[in-house]
């Protein structure tokens, strides 16, 4: 590949924040499912003449690709892949060398390990100069899951029963109020890499910003599925930083919500709602306290036994 190909794989407003790093490119390979010219989201690995690689995101708006420039600047000192440069939409981030675990073998101490990483982002109560609020109200959650519900069941992706029993979960455990903070929303196996050096760091980190911890919980539960016994150790790791006994008592609420918000997103996109759906019907079979997955009945037990660290720990 030469610099004059370049932006035909890639696109013109990548090929431009690539020069602005000082280096040719020699080498651009997508790492995302969508088309290279994609007018919307893509994501390219990239191999610099000077020896470098990097990995250039494009998003879909402006707004976007600066809210996720604040997150990861304002998080310095997190275990996330560098931001090297924003330009438009375009940013690049310094390429993390390892290997997902998704591709290593689920272990104890690398599931802890894992839970650590998330833990320390929940434990985050500033994003540079702003302060977070250590709670927030969930009304406005609730009532998004019950238009997103209601649009559903209008559009046949759910039955009327599948409905009522969703409300139901919402109505008996969503808390008034609930941990508001840093809040990864695609934290799962595929999108943690551990370096040669046995670090772990978090990648694809473009959903960062505020939000509820637990609902953050609630999409490692539905993206990183694992045994009730992993997912104790995940929390074990977890309760190093923030007590999970919030999480355990109102943990169908927020995998409903979590679930109902990815099963919308795939039927506003026309896209087959597959995993989702399929996890939100397995949740929804179960009735009252019942209802709770069996990962979390499996973490009040890891809540019970750890005790979690002072929440002012620096991350």
């Amino acid at each position: 590949m030469t610099p004059r190909d370049l932006p035909a794989l890639v696109g013109a407003d990548v090929a431009s924040a690539l020069a602005w790093l000082g280096a040719a490119a020699v080498r651009a390979t997508p790492v995302s499912a969508l088309p290279a010219r994609a007018p919307g989201p893509a994501a390219f690995r990239v191999t610099l003449a000077d020896g470098r690689t990097v990995k250039v995101r494009r998003f879909a708006r402006p707004a976007r690709a600066r809210r996720f420039a604040r997150a990861v600047r304002g998080l310095a000192g997190a275990p996330l892949a560098a931001l090297l440069l924003l330009d438009g939409c375009v940013a690049v981030e310094g390429w993390v060398e390892g290997t997902p675990l998704s591709a290593l073998p689920r272990r104890v101490g690398r599931l802890r390990r894992a839970a650590d990483v998330l833990g320390r982002l929940h434990a985050i109560r500033r994003i540079g100069a702003r302060r977070l609020p250590a709670e927030a109200p969930t009304r406005p959650l609730v009532a998004l899951t019950a238009r997103r519900l209601v649009r559903l069941a209008d559009g046949g992706a759910i039955s009327d029963a599948e409905l009522r029993a969703a409300r139901g979960l919402v109505a008996r455990f969503a808390p008034s109020v609930a941990a508001f903070g840093v809040t990864h929303n695609d934290f799962c196996a595929e999108n943690v890499v551990e370096t040669r050096g046995g670090d772990l760091v978090a990648i694809d980190n473009e959903g960062l910003r505020p939000g509820f911890l637990d609902f953050d919980l609630a999409r490692t539960w539905y993206r990183w599925p694992m045994p009730a016994s992993a997912w104790a150790a995940f929390l074990d790791g977890y309760a190093a930083w923030r007590d999970p006994g919030a999480w355990v008592r109102h943990a169908p609420f927020w995998c409903v919500a979590a679930l109902v918000k990815s099963v919308h997103v795939r039927f506003e996109r026309a896209a087959a709602p597959g995993v989702p759906l399929r996890r939100l019907r397995a949740l929804l079979a179960a009735r009252g306290a019942s209802a709770q997955p069996p990962s979390a009945r499996a973490g009040r037990r890891s809540a019970r036994r750890t005790s979690p660290k002072d929440s002012t720990r620096k991350s």
